[in-house]
């Protein structure tokens, strides 16, 4: 979909603090490894300190840019307040959020967006399930609804519409511009919104239970097809391994490569 994306075909994985063996092994046997069934699966407040109590084994991903900024952390406060305000599931959201910055970090390679992306990837995580206040089944088109209604301040009016746009395509349809909010978009900013739509999208499947299961992954690019090794699921991920290859399914058609997830051999020691 995105012409001018290169993929390298070099290792994006890394060795954690806390794994003994290299994360290899695990994908290794994840490309081995037949996809389980949908019968398989498992049917600020400050913001300094949410995203420290998102920290899992003194490990989470780098929190968002733009903290340290005071006008940003006034946007971040803004969405854990606007997400309040509609009752959101906040463990998860702050989940999701996470978890996309992660996958942001490890696939810089593929998306070659900034930090001011990161920073709006983040907003859209907080944001992307407050469109439940009116029902499941439209709650991602509910959600650019209320974003675009929303005060934030700290985003310009495209940096908010970019927000509105990622957290309406954490599920549902591809982007698209018979979608009238995709379509007011720019060229450009159509292309970041389609990448981090995709992102969160993976994100949002690695906590399929809503339970925080997957305490931290890595990525393993190889012969066309992207490994996202779940490291550390002291809960099991089933779940989270079902999820995250149907709602990565996007990010493949995106970056052109084929996702799969599983775990790594973790046996608790430091």
């Amino acid at each position: 979909m995105l012409a001018d994306v290169t993929i390298p075909q070099t290792v994006l994985c890394r060795n954690l603090p806390g794994v003994r063996e290299p994360c290899s092994r695990a994908a290794a046997a994840c490309s081995r490894s037949p996809a389980i069934s949908d019968k398989q699966a498992v049917a600020r407040g400050q913001v300094f300190d949410t995203v420290a109590k998102s920290s899992y084994n003194g490990f989470y991903s780098q929190p968002p840019c733009g903290l340290g900024d005071l006008s940003l952390e006034g946007t971040f406060s803004a969405c854990m307040e606007l997400g309040r305000a509609y009752d959101f599931e906040g463990e998860h959201s702050l989940q999701d959020a996470r978890l996309a910055l992660r996958l942001f970090d490890l696939m810089a390679a593929l998306h070659h967006l900034d930090d001011r992306h990161r920073d709006l990837l983040y907003c859209a995580g907080l944001l992307h399930d407050i469109g439940y206040t009116e029902g499941y089944w439209e709650h991602h088109k509910t959600a650019y609804k209320l974003i675009m209604q929303a005060e934030l301040p700290g985003l310009t009016e495209r940096e908010k519409q970019i927000v509105a746009n990622v957290a309406r395509y954490h599920r549902g349809a591809a982007p698209t511009v018979e979608h009238k909010g995709f379509a007011a978009l720019d060229p450009d900013d159509r292309e970041a919104v389609t990448m981090l739509g995709a992102i969160l999208r993976l994100a949002d499947g690695l906590d399929r239970s809503h339970k925080n299961a997957v305490r931290d992954l890595d990525v393993r690019l190889e012969d066309g097809r992207l490994l996202v090794v779940l490291v550390d699921c002291p809960l099991g991920c089933d779940s989270e391994i079902w999820a995250g290859e149907k709602k990565g399914r996007l990010f493949g058609e995106v970056f052109g490569v084929q996702v799969r997830v599983c775990p790594c051999p973790f046996d608790g020691a430091a």
